[in-house]
Parts: C-alpha cells; structure tokens; sequence
C-alpha cells in the first residue's frame, strides 16, 4: 500500500473481482440457510415452551416457616406395670379411697343440665355425723352431738353446704352425693329429702334461665367417710360445725333456712324415732 492512501474498512465492499465473487456466494450460501433455518448460521433453536411455575418455586422456603412442635407417642405400659402403679397410688394415698379420687375429676359444663318452669334444677345436701359431748351436765340422750360439715365460697364471705347442678344422666339422689364428693370429699348414705328451695343465682344465667331463678333439692347425708383427697380440694375447706354455729355463719339465707327448718326439725324426729338410715319420721 502506498504512502498516505488509507487502508479500506472491512465494512467496505472488498476490491477485486475475486473478492467480490466470493463475497456474493457467500451472502447467497447464508440467504438459503436462513430461508431453511430461519437464522443466517443454520443452527436451529429448539421450540419456545412456555412452562408455568411451579407452586414450590412460589412457596416461602422452610427456614421461614414456623416450627411445629413436635408429637411424641406415649406408649401405654403393659397391664402388669399398669396395675402395679395404681397399686402404689393407692398406698401412698392412704386409706379411705384417697387414691381412687385423685382420677376423679368433677363435672364442668352445662349440656346436661336439667330446667324446670325456667328454672334451673340444683341439688345439694347437708353432711352430718355425731361426736361425743364432754358435757358432763347433759343427759345420756345427748352424749353425741350433731355436727354439720360446711364448705368456703369461691365468691365471697361465708360458708356453704355442697350443691350443684343436677344432671340429665343421674338421679336427684346420685346428683347430691355426687357434690358432696365432689366440693367437699365425704361420702356417706342419703337419709331423707329436706325440701326443695327457690333462690336466684348472680352468676349463673344463660338462655334457659336467663333470671337465674334455680331450684335446689336438699338431702340430709349421713357422712361415713371423709376422703383425704378430692376434686376440689384446691379451692375448698371444709369445716365441722353445731347447728347453731353453722345457722349464724351461712352465706345465703335459703340454706339457713333448709338448715333450722328443714334439717333440725327433721333430725329431733329422726333421733327419737332410732336414728338409723331405716327410719324416716316423714
């Protein structure tokens, strides 16, 4: 190339008439294969698919979910070994069924409760037993003194005698022994029924007794046994009390009154007549 004439650019058309033929068949080679392949250098692309995503790609990963606690399966021991603790339960309880009432646990709920006229049916009872009067003045009629068993209230002063609903799968009867295992741990032998009394409760309304009108049926029990453990022995004391002692501390007026009238009354017929669970003065 000669001095001061400038090289041609390769985007220039090639001088020569060779250059130029190759040049055209070349342009004519790449024109057939993009007529056949679509694309100047013959290689084909593969179809376009379009593929949704998936809904793993669109989950949030593992890590940042949060962790769930995990369940282990408490195996059940063998029967043997499932009498054997129960024995043991039973032994350290002491006497008096006090190991049987620790898988006792008392009834909650209101789906079976009865109702009456819109009230609401209660039953209760008033526990007794006799001890021995050291009074050397009384005669040998009154050696033993009567003594009612009462219960603290959860929502307020006073004392209580057990009660508590009475249930579309019991009797009155089993209903009344059943609060007194249940509030107050004593079993014992229902004796008489001392009436039926009408109250109105505070704290227990609901759509069947919306006023919370309820009717209690209380029963005279002849306590046998006083358990060391119940259902509600968190929450309730019970206490040995005269009649007159537990008259003056009652916390509503209806129990005093199935008290003096209806238990006393009963209990002077019931005494002169035996004092067994046989005689009934009514």
């Amino acid at each position: 190339m000669k001095s001061g004439q400038s090289r041609p650019s390769r985007l220039q058309a090639p001088s020569g008439p060779k250059k130029q033929a190759r040049m055209r068949a070349r342009n004519k080679q790449q024109k057939k294969r993009k007529e056949k392949t679509g694309r100047p250098h013959g290689k084909e692309l593969p179809p376009f698919i379009y593929l949704p995503p998936s809904p793993l790609c669109l989950a949030p990963h593992k890590s940042l979910l949060p962790s769930r606690p995990r369940r282990i399966a408490r195996r059940r021991p063998p029967p043997e070994r499932e009498e054997e603790r129960r024995g043991a339960a039973a032994g350290e309880a002491g006497v008096g069924g006090a190991g049987s009432m620790c898988d006792l646990v008392a009834r909650t709920g209101r789906h079976q409760q009865r109702y009456e006229d819109g009230r609401r049916l209660v039953a209760g009872c008033i526990p007794f037993r006799y001890r021995a009067n050291n009074d050397e003045t009384s005669d040998d009629k009154q050696k033993k003194l009567v003594e009612v068993l009462m219960i603290n209230s959860q929502s307020g002063p006073g004392l209580l005698f057990p009660k508590g609903g009475w249930e579309n799968d019991e009797t009155v009867e089993e209903a009344a022994a059943r609060e007194a295992i249940e509030e107050a741990g004593v079993r014992g032998d229902i004796v008489h029924l001392l009436g039926f009394y009408d109250f109105k409760s505070k704290t227990h309304q609901d759509a069947c007794c919306p006023e919370g009108m309820c009717r209690a049926a209380v029963f005279a029990l002849h306590v046998k046994e006083e358990l060391t453990s119940w259902p509600e022995q968190s929450t309730r004391q019970r206490t040995w009390l005269t009649v007159p002692e537990a008259a003056s501390q009652c916390r509503y007026q209806w129990m005093q009154e199935a008290l003096l009238t209806g238990f006393s009354e009963w209990h002077d017929k019931w005494s002169r007549s035996g004092g067994g669970t046989d005689c009934d003065p009514a």
